[in-house]
């Protein structure tokens, strides 16, 4: 028997589990006593563990007394468990603050910035460009620069996503160095496309040399996976915007300029016009507006006749889509397609419209032998390169009854320059089904006379540009277009389509004057505005 402390019954050293001393049996206090030792013992291994597992405490380290509460503990006795885990607690919860604040500044800077090149990010570069904008010299201002990567699928389809990310990481390096010496910011904001923000000073160098620079930095190769590769980007440039500009619409501005200048061709830059501007949002506004406009019933089917220009004759009808705006007007046929192509509303808009087609030619376009004349329906660069093309063809006129002969395909011409073998498939395909292939914009670039080699063509249209340039020439004399460039390329195209066993059809024909030149020049089909009152055409209506 033992004393704890004076003034306290002696306590047994029996086990908590010997005849007549059960736990329940015995005073709380006799069971902590007997315990105590084993506890402090394992308490302190815990903390070693702890400490050791997470760097908040190693072993030997001295404890930090100013963060330990006294202690009353009698000398010879275990030291109280709390006691022990004070100084662990204390110095985990100060490492602890100092390991939040790092992985604050991590995710921060993992929030603001690209994980593949470094450079800051959208986020980044919006909330920079706002305070740039408001801070700027009036004298000088800012240049925003947006750039985009030519064929940045090319690389990533060939030689693999880490090879695009290597040629990310290249462009990085090359634009930071291009602005090393500027008060600058480069940034990337989406997948191949980055900006470069500079605030100018007086010794900024002029748009014209930056993007020589940028140009020049891009232009000498560099080995990605061990192939050669000189990558070239197209810029849209706002030089100097306004300071009370929304940061937003600076960047919009920028990202129209940027569409401009991919238009143009690779390695080409646009600088951001206000006129030029206005024009591309009003097209954009169009583009976005018209899926609405064709469920309201704004956008429908036109119907044209084409006739034998010898003796006027219906030959048949074109069908093409007509947009009835209530604020721009009617919008024909080549405007419409080239809206739908913006948002892809042309694949169904583009079915729609042959089908439309086809039942309206079942209805009939008049009387007697007007009532079964074919109908052509030009189909667009998308839809040519459609894989189910043909099945959607041969479906719709399947589904309408109508008879594949009476039904004519226009193709454009540039579809069979870029896709020369999906074409060619797709033009055997429709021949075999018997449905014929009328060639577009025939004559805008030399490959389309190898089309009249290599494809079954039953008929070309010529180029509306060759036709628009011909009908200014004839506007100033029959001699004077005679004696034109434009003349002898028009009657040569002519004849090598004849030579081909292709009829040679002319569009946009305004005047008595063009459609009688057009027939001395060996067409035979011919369809525009004069036209479009010909005797006995009169589509049934449904």
């Amino acid at each position: 028997m033992t004393a704890a402390n004076p003034g306290e019954p002696a306590k047994t050293d029996a086990p908590a589990t010997s005849p007549g001393n059960t736990p329940g049996n015995l005073p709380g206090r006799w069971v902590c006593a007997g315990i105590a030792k084993p506890l402090a013992g394992l308490a302190g291994l815990a903390g070693q563990v702890y400490g050791t597992v997470l760097g908040l405490w190693h072993p030997g380290d001295p404890p930090n007394r100013s963060d330990q509460t006294e202690s009353t503990e009698p000398t010879g006795q275990e030291p109280d468990v709390g006691r022990k885990f004070a100084g662990v607690r204390t110095a985990s919860a100060r490492r602890d603050t100092d390991s939040e604040i790092l992985l604050a500044r991590q995710l921060s800077q993992q929030a603001l910035h690209d994980l593949k090149t470094k450079l800051p990010n959208r986020q980044y570069f919006t909330t920079a460009l706002e305070r740039w904008l408001r801070q700027a010299d009036p004298a000088t201002g800012v240049t925003l620069y947006h750039l985009d990567i030519d064929g940045f699928s090319l690389i990533n389809g060939s030689l693999g996503p880490m090879a695009g990310d290597d040629l990310l990481r290249h462009v990085a390096r090359a634009l930071s160095t291009v602005v090393a010496g500027e008060h600058t910011m480069v940034s990337r904001v989406g997948g191949d496309e980055f900006t470069i923000l500079i605030d100018n000073s007086p010794t900024t160098p002029d748009v014209m040399t930056m993007i020589d620079r940028i140009h020049d930095a891009l232009a000498e190769p560099i080995y990605i996976r061990r192939v050669g590769s000189s990558p070239s980007v197209c810029v849209g440039v706002v030089h100097r915007p306004p300071a009370d500009m929304p940061p937003a619409e600076v960047f919009r501005a920028a990202d129209l300029a940027l569409r401009r200048a991919k238009a143009r061709g690779r390695g080409q830059w646009a600088l951001f016009d206000a006129d030029q501007d206005e024009q591309d949002r009003q097209r954009l506004g169009l583009a976005a507006g018209m899926p609405g406009a064709w469920e309201n019933g704004e956008v429908g089917v036109a119907y044209r006749p084409a006739v034998w220009l010898g003796d006027r004759r219906l030959a048949g009808v074109e069908a093409t889509l007509c947009w009835r705006h209530p604020r721009q007007g009617v919008i024909g046929h080549d405007e419409c397609v080239a809206l739908a192509e913006e948002t892809g509303l042309i694949m169904s808009l583009g079915s729609w419209l042959l089908r439309s087609a086809c039942e309206q030619s079942m209805r009939g376009w008049g009387e007697g032998a007007a009532a079964v004349l074919p109908v052509a329906v030009a189909l667009s660069h998308s839809q040519c390169t459609d894989p189910d093309l043909v099945s959607k063809v041969l479906r719709i006129v399947r589904e309408c009854g109508l008879p594949p002969g009476r039904l004519r395909l226009g193709l454009p011409a540039r579809a069979f320059d870029e896709h020369r073998d999906e074409a060619a498939d797709t033009g055997r395909l429709l021949a075999a089904a018997g449905i014929s292939v009328i060639l577009r914009d025939f004559g805008s670039t030399v490959d389309d006379l190898a089309c009249l080699e290599d494809f079954p063509v039953s008929a070309v249209r010529l180029a509306p540009a060759l036709v628009a340039r011909l009908a200014r020439h004839l506007a100033a004399g029959t001699e004077i277009a005679d004696e034109s460039v434009v003349a002898t390329a028009a009657r040569d195209l002519v004849a090598i389509a004849r030579l081909a066993g292709a009829r040679v059809l002319v569009g946009e024909i305004e005047t008595e004057d063009q459609a009688d030149w057009w027939y001395r020049a060996g067409c035979e089909l011919g369809t525009g505005p004069l036209f479009a009152t010909a005797q006995g055409f009169r589509p049934t209506p449904p």
